[in-house]
């Protein structure tokens, strides 16, 4: 064995790399280099880019109930039935009864229906239409782009100051540090050899809230993680995050109002509680090289 090491170290070595020029040297003969070209090109290709499109919308409670979307079964029922005549001309005729989506609860795939033509043209047109009634907002639209295997981060919203308290040597500093809230979405991809993307996919939401008690903030936070699968150009969507808001609004007599004791007499407390349901839309694009 050890006869055998030293010829292996001893021998001259055929495959030289220099990083600098990004060159592999190899000496042997011509059928042995074409063997190791076709190897080369085969492994030395650019990965793939995915684009990614996110649109964040905040839909009313009462609103999401409109759209027909039951969270827990993810699945979206009763779609148009659409069908083209041999002039090009779409027609609309009754509802089908509905299509299955993920088996991960609040998470819903969009396929595409008869003659190619996407369940999520229905569903976005819904959402328009809540947006142009004010029953829904949308929050934000960005695009970003990234490589396979590379993770793409979409942050939406500020960092907040938060207070820590350390001690040392019985000595008791006060500083600040700065916490990210909002929207964070991490996502990850990867392009098949079919042109279909799997990808991971977090979804964060955080909300600030004043605690007076405490004179600091306190972190409201729900997420998402699942791994999908689509075709190119598919949409999924996320939704089930639920943000609510309650508000108190005093109204009172002036100076009555004041009094110690008669004064609850003379003004009123209402208490309004708002909630909303935050969608997250998500397509992929496999860019040409």
């Amino acid at each position: 064995t050890s006869e055998n090491e030293d010829s292996d170290s001893d021998a001259p070595q055929r495959v030289l790399v220099d990083t600098a020029t990004n060159t592999l040297l190899f000496y042997g003969t011509e059928s042995e280099a074409r063997a190791v070209r076709e190897i080369v090109s085969a492994l030395d290709t650019a990965p793939r880019q995915v684009s990614l499109e996110a649109r964040v919308v905040a839909v009313s409670k009462r609103a999401a109930k409109e759209l027909g979307i039951d969270w827990s079964w993810s699945s979206l029922p009763q779609y148009p039935d659409v069908s083209r005549d041999v002039s090009g001309s779409w027609h609309v005729s009754g509802r089908n009864a509905g299509m299955d989506g993920t088996s991960a609860p609040g998470i819903i795939r969009f396929g595409r229906g008869p003659e190619g033509m996407p369940y999520e043209f229905y569903y976005t047109a819904a959402i328009r239409a809540l947006v142009s009634e004010g029953k829904a907002k949308m929050l934000a639209r960005p695009n970003v782009t990234t490589v396979q295997g590379r993770e793409a981060l979409i942050n939406i919203g500020a960092e907040v100051p938060v207070p820590v308290v350390t001690t040392s040597n019985n000595v008791t500093t006060t500083g600040i540090e700065y916490r990210e809230a909002g929207i964070i979405l991490r996502y990850t991809p990867r392009v098949t050899a079919d042109g279909n993307i799997v990808a991971r996919v977090h979804t964060e939401v955080s909300t600030p809230v004043f605690v007076d008690d405490l004179k600091a903030y306190r972190f409201q936070k729900r997420s998402a993680d699942t791994t999908v699968r689509l075709k190119n150009g598919e949409t999924m969507v996320i939704g089930g995050l639920i943000d609510s808001d309650e508000s108190r609004t005093l109204a009172k007599i002036p100076f009555l109002g004041d009094l110690p004791l008669l004064g609850a007499f003379f003004r009123t407390v209402r208490t309004s509680r708002n909630e909303t349901e935050l969608m997250i839309f998500l397509t992929a694009h496999v860019l040409d090289e």
